[in-house]
Formats: structure tokens, sequence, C-alpha cells
């Protein structure tokens, strides 16, 4: 992903000193599934993809620099689990 080391490619898209390459790009679309790649051979989903992947790494580093992955809700929240603060279910 964005932030790592970059993948080999053409840079399709910088922001905040970051890239993502083409590799980095084939590499998250790789982890799709099937239908969803189909969907993303249109280039204006592509790009909307390629923005998706920018606010992911935007929204995880923000949330590291305020310490959210030491916060109990936020990483339950993050493996997909849903938990209430208050303790009510």
């Amino acid at each position: 992903m964005a932030g790592a080391p970059a993948e080999k490619g053409e840079v399709v898209a910088t922001y905040k000193g970051r890239e993502i390459t083409s590799g980095d790009l084939v590499k998250e679309l790789e982890r799709l599934p099937a239908p969803s790649r189909v969907y993303l051979t249109q280039p204006e989903r592509r790009r909307q993809f390629v923005d998706n992947m920018i606010m992911n790494d935007l929204l995880f580093r923000e949330g590291e620099q305020q310490g959210l992955q030491n916060d109990l809700d936020t990483r339950f929240a993050a493996a997909g689990g849903t938990r209430c603060s208050s303790g009510s279910r």
C-alpha cells in the first residue's frame, strides 16, 4: 500500500509526499473478488478506487497520529466487530 516501499511501476498518484504506483494498484486490485475487478476496468471507476486508496491511507495515518491504534473500541471496530463504549448492546 501507499507509504510502504513503492512497488515497481509508473506513478499513478501522488499526495502528501507519498506515491501510489501501478504496482501498488495491481496489488490492491488482486485482493478483490473477480466481479469487483471487472467493475474497476472502467477508467472513472479505477480513478475512484485510487482516490479511495489515498483516503484510506490518510485516515489511517491520522488515526495513528491520534493514537487510535491503541484504543480498544477502534481496534474492535476495525476487526469488524460492533461495540458500544457505553456498554449497552
